[in-house]
């Protein structure tokens, strides 16, 4: 045993005599059962103990100090924070960019939490020394000797910061010169491992007054007789079971569904913030009077009398100090209620990674499946929720269409699976597909006909349901390519009010190597088997954008079978409607409430603008699109062919582009979902005509660009799904969000309702 070595001996009243050679006594100051559990190796055992039996008053001066420093910051966080706080999973987070007030109150927040913790964690270290040493130390006397002490720790904050910008130092010069992260790392923790024992310095300072500069090199030697056990006990004890327990706690209680989570989490981390600095100071203590207590020889015996001497033996009763405790608990219970009732009225969501849990290689069971490494931001196609909490979504696969599917909203074992069972059949390009009213999906897909070469093709129709879909009928073609290449085709689905679908079809001008028209065609089917289509062809439009892009074209039908064909140029950002007068499309009424703009590069073509419709139930259109600088608008045609018009922006011009995706409510409210790549977030917008409130919803990763898809859950809520990152799924460079907005924003206040078509304005 390590005592073993000591010069001691038992005396005749049973105390022991230590570091006798010199007449030192210290039976006073600690018996010799103190002494032999300070020279034990289970420091880290001791000293938890000892501070789990003395919470009560080693919390009391973070209770004191630490605690109104962090009620006053939650209360002026918020103004600053303006309306980029979003309570995400019960838990409020900034989304969004920290403005400059919040900024300069987060500065004088950490400022005066490091002034706290310059006395707190002193004053701790002295009551920590007392509760191992079997001494107790009054809180008040523990805080005075802090103060006292206050010169000597400011200059360890100084030597603490020194270090710190060393290590940083070290590592960004190793990044910049091997370009590689992990050897940056390794570097950075080797440092941060060899400066652990600067720690020691505060017990050092506070216990024998010593000044900072001599207390850190106390401290190295110390440390030096047993280095590697001293730190891997301050790390464990001071910082990596701390933070496990942090993180364990956190898991578990975002876990619990209902309101009492927001409760449970603000108790959880008052309590956690009360323990912690308790928790490092008794562990730093324990490794300092452990190092200390084994040095006891003939020529240092004097020290740890001199450590023992210097505790102001000022006993207390803890039991005093449990209703400060408790009342310290006020500040989460007020976070807790605050988050539940939410008077700020902050939007409020649900958010769910789908793709977290998905890795190479699944378990095939036979069937052909789709390859998840090739999930991309821009192959997010559409998203559906069925009745109840099922959602799917649509993915544009590099193969073939495919449908991954959430059984709940936690998403925790998505399928996904091929539209079509016989995949290797399909070509990929110019899918379209619309959601039915009674919750199936109906979609088209170009099949192969034969193995010649070139291929044979034809357009066919699928019908899709939470199992998987079907042919609509048996080999029945919606069209065939006018040309040799379908990348010049576009194509958008939409259901018939009365049963049925119409189908729109853009496809380049076939005779003309250099024409840059679009033959506009609409394929009516009378019932959803489309086993008797019947084509027209409506019009012809000159566009230079628009190829293999389904954003950039769309269609729907009003309520009385009318449809609506909407066609966005991609190079000059134009808008072209055409409105049929009569269901059969016998009459076209067209209309250009955007004028075209600077014919943009044709290098920007790969993220182009893209735009998305919905009819209203009184018949006009509302379109969200992105123009050719990047800007998000919202159309709202006042007429039902779009002649007048009415447009507001939701979003500044940015360079990356990205289609936004549009719904309407129960209430009629047009609800737009984007991406705001100034501020790396995705925002919904919610709009009475043009006067629009937009909200955040998540952050982005920075490198983010994605398509958007947003529809209505069972309840009537908004689901947003979009991709995060870019890159590989399975280099954790993007992932498969899904959000769902249980709160949103106030609403804009409804303003008078736009002019109605009159007689004039109907089609006559």
């Amino acid at each position: 045993m390590p005592w073993r070595n000591s010069r001691s001996r038992i005396r005749r009243d049973g105390t022991r005599r230590l570091c006798d050679s010199r007449g030192v006594e210290t039976a006073e100051e600690m018996d010799a059962g103190t002494l032999m559990r300070l020279r034990r190796d289970e420091v880290l055992r001791w000293s938890y103990a000892a501070a789990l039996r003395h919470v009560p008053q080693l919390a009391t001066p973070s209770a004191l100090v630490l605690l109104p420093i962090g009620v006053v910051a939650l209360l002026c966080v918020i103004p600053p924070a303006g309306d980029s706080l979003v309570v995400v999973d019960g838990r409020p987070e900034l989304v969004g960019p920290a403005s400059a007030p919040l900024l300069v109150w987060g500065a004088a927040v950490l400022v005066a939490w490091t002034a706290g913790q310059v006395v707190v964690f002193p004053a701790t270290v002295l009551l920590a020394a007392g509760a191992l040493t079997g001494r107790p130390v009054s809180v008040a006397a523990a805080m005075r000797a802090a103060a006292r002490r206050l010169p000597a720790t400011l200059v360890l904050v100084g030597v603490a910061v020194v270090m710190l910008a060393a290590i940083l130092a070290a590592g960004f010069g190793i990044l910049t010169v091997k370009a590689e992260a992990f050897p940056s790392i390794v570097v950075m923790a080797a440092l941060a491992l060899l400066a652990v024992p600067a720690v020691l310095a505060v017990p050092v300072v506070v216990l024998e007054g010593r000044s900072a500069v001599r207390g850190v090199g106390r401290a190295y030697r110390l440390a030096a007789r047993r280095f590697s056990k001293s730190v891997l006990t301050a790390v464990l004890g001071a910082w990596a079971i701390p933070g496990l327990a942090s993180w364990v706690a956190d898991a578990a209680i975002t876990s619990i569904p209902g309101p009492a989570m927001p409760i449970l989490l603000g108790l959880a981390g008052s309590v956690l913030a009360l323990v912690v600095t308790p928790l490092q100071a008794t562990v730093i203590t324990g490794v300092f009077l452990h190092l200390t207590a084994l040095r006891c020889n003939e020529e240092t015996g004097p020290e740890i009398t001199r450590v023992l001497r210097s505790l102001p033996a000022a006993p207390e009763r803890p039991r005093r100090l449990v209703p400060m405790l408790v009342a310290s608990l006020v500040p989460a219970l007020l976070y807790g209620a605050t988050v539940l009732v939410n008077p700020l009225g902050w939007p409020e969501v649900r958010k769910t990674v789908v793709t977290w849990s998905w890795r190479p290689g699944l378990v095939d069971d036979g069937r052909v499946r789709p390859h998840m490494g090739a999930l991309r931001s821009e192959i997010l196609w559409g998203l559906h929720a069925w009745p109840g909490s099922h959602v799917t979504v649509l993915i544009h696969d590099l193969d073939a269409p495919a449908l991954l599917t959430c059984a709940d909203p936690a998403c925790e074992s998505p399928t996904y699976e091929y539209a079509e069972p016989k995949a290797h059949t399909f070509l990929a390009p110019a899918t379209a597909g619309a959601w039915l009213s009674d919750g199936r999906l109906a979609m088209t897909l170009w099949r192969r006909i034969g193995a010649q070469e070139p291929p044979s093709l034809q357009l066919e129709l699928l019908i899709c349901d939470a199992r998987g879909c079907a042919p609509a009928s048996d080999g029945t073609a919606l069209a065939r390519p006018t040309g040799p290449f379908l990348d010049g085709a576009l194509m958008a689905l939409a259901p018939r009010p009365g049963g049925g679908l119409v189908l729109a079809t853009a496809e380049e001008e076939p005779e003309d190597e250099d024409s840059d028209r679009h033959l506009i065609r609409l394929v009516f089917c009378p019932d959803l088997t489309c086993a008797r289509p019947s084509a027209k062809e409506i019009a012809r439009i000159g566009t230079h954008g628009g190829r293999g892009r389904l954003n950039d074209f769309t269609v729907d039908v009003r309520p009385d079978g009318r449809p609506i064909v909407a066609l966005l140029d991609g190079a000059t950002g134009a808008l072209d409607l055409l409105s049929c007068e009569d269901p059969s499309c016998d009459r076209l009424r067209s209309a250009q409430p955007v004028a075209p703009g600077p014919e943009r590069n044709m290098g920007q073509f790969d993220r182009r603008p893209g735009l998305t419709m919905v009819v209203r139930p009184d018949g006009r259109p509302l379109i969200a699109y992105q123009d050719g600088d990047g800007t998000v608008r919202l159309l709202d045609c006042l007429t039902w062919d779009c002649t007048r018009t009415e447009e507001t922006a939701l979003s500044g011009a940015v360079e990356q582009l990205a289609t936004p995706a549009l719904v309407l409510d129960r209430s009629g409210r047009a609800l737009v979902a984007f991406h705001d790549r100034v501020h790396d977030r995705i925002m919904l917008a919610t709009c009475e005509g043009v006067r629009c409130v937009s909200a955040p919803v998540s952050r982005t990763r920075e490198d983010t660009w994605t398509r958007l898809a947003i529809t209505l859950d069972s309840r009537g809520r908004p689901v947003i799904a979009w991709g995060d990152g870019k890159g590989d799924l399975h280099e954790g460079d993007w992932q498969l969000m899904l959000a769902t907005v249980t709160a949103p924003a106030a609403a804009p206040s409804p303003g008078p309702r736009p002019p109605q078509p009159n007689a004039t304005d109907q089609p006559g």
